[in-house]
């Protein structure tokens, strides 16, 4: 059950239907969204829950706390859930049951209106996503959470294995002791993170899923000492999932790789290693921040367009792409501006590509003291 049940709700907060397809596909459904809106954050569209393989997962009851509309609540009963979804908000909880109807879901979902933070649950576990946008922002503390999350824990007492839906950017010294900290994105986005209490634990105190997959890395799996690195043939860069869940190092022993700086989460490695989880280019040259160097190799290479991407840089990446002496039509190239061994410096790259590179940080103009 643990592990199903775990795999069920990461994918269901992530994976999603466009909102083109709900409304294709249900009118009703559309509707229903559109008349409470202001549910969804500000320049998102609402979007409903699709969780691929339910086959795998067990047909027993399960509770979606705090529902809203009901994304969340589609997301399980798609999977093959039955699913007992309680909103405290009368309108909420109204519009919840026409998308669960419209949907053509109503036979696995019961929708109740209720306090859910005092409601007696026969269920064997729960998904719960307290409030977390005060005054139209987000916050990040557990205990400005509505409910907070002291008031959650006491649903443990009815519900031993819960899971609740918190921000990315929550500081990891509230983390309950008892609990795991799985923070999810797709498509290399930040999505979620999710706190794991009881059964619905794998086993470590972080962990990072990656979505399509599920891909996991997690606390438990080898990591050494950092190890630092004057830029080598490949720079990786870590899926934020993996900075979130601090498990740079991690994922540096799996690829062999070296951290540039102690405090940029930036890999360099001398062999090409196949992962989900960091993308990787072949650095073509690097030196010392110099923009006058940088502009000369770029003219000297004829050099296209420029991507420039940046960590533990100051520097406003579109203003600074503005001032390169670039060629229109030429291969476009990536710049990064970072720091090595706590140095400004800049690394040219292309991404995806093994052919061979002649790797140098000593291009004509750069003094080679530096």
């Amino acid at each position: 059950m643990i592990e199903s049940f775990s795999a069920k709700l990461t994918q269901s907060i992530a994976y999603f239907r466009s909102y083109q397809s709900c409304q294709n596909a249900n009118p009703g459904y559309a509707w229903s969204i559109v008349v409470c809106g202001r549910s969804a954050p500000a320049g998102q569209q609402p979007r409903c829950g699709r969780v691929p393989g339910c086959a795998l997962y067990p047909l027993s009851p399960r509770a979606d706390l705090g529902c809203g509309i009901g994304a969340d609540t589609l997301a399980l009963a798609e999977a093959g859930l039955d699913v007992i979804a309680v909103e405290h908000d009368p309108v909420r909880a109204r519009l919840a049951e026409l998308n669960v109807a419209a949907c053509g879901l109503a036979e696995h979902v019961r929708v109740i209106c209720a306090d859910w933070t005092t409601l007696a649950l026969d269920v064997d576990a729960a998904f719960a996503d307290p409030a977390r946008r005060m005054d139209g922002r987000y916050g990040f503390r557990l205990a400005a959470m509505i409910p907070p999350l002291s008031a959650i824990l006491t649903v443990r007492e009815r519900v031993p294995d819960v899971a609740v839906k918190v921000m990315p950017g929550v500081d990891h010294v509230e983390i309950p002791a008892e609990a795991e900290l799985d923070f999810i994105s797709e498509l290399g986005e930040m999505k979620e993170a999710v706190l794991l209490f009881g059964d619905t634990r794998a086993g470590a105190a972080r962990r990072a899923t990656l979505l399509p997959g599920p891909h996991h890395l997690d606390s438990t799996m080898p990591s050494s000492d950092a190890v630092l690195s004057a830029p080598r043939r490949y720079l990786n860069k870590p899926d934020p999932a993996i900075l979130r869940a601090t498990l740079v190092k991690t994922l540096a022993t799996q690829l062999c790789a070296a951290q540039l700086d102690a405090d940029i989460a930036y890999l360099t490695s001398d062999t090409p290693v196949e992962t989900p989880f960091a993308r990787r280019w072949t650095i073509v040259q690097h030196w010392p921040f110099n923009l006058k160097v940088l502009n000369r190799w770029l003219r000297g290479s004829g050099a296209g367009d420029v991507v420039v991407k940046k960590r533990g840089s100051p520097i406003d990446p579109d203003a600074f792409r503005r001032r390169l002496k670039t060629t229109p039509g030429s291969p476009t190239l990536t710049v990064f501006l970072t720091h090595v061994q706590e140095k400004p410096w800049v690394i040219l790259a292309n991404q995806g590509s093994d052919s061979p590179a002649s790797v140098s940080h000593h291009p004509e103009g750069v003094d080679k003291r530096t």
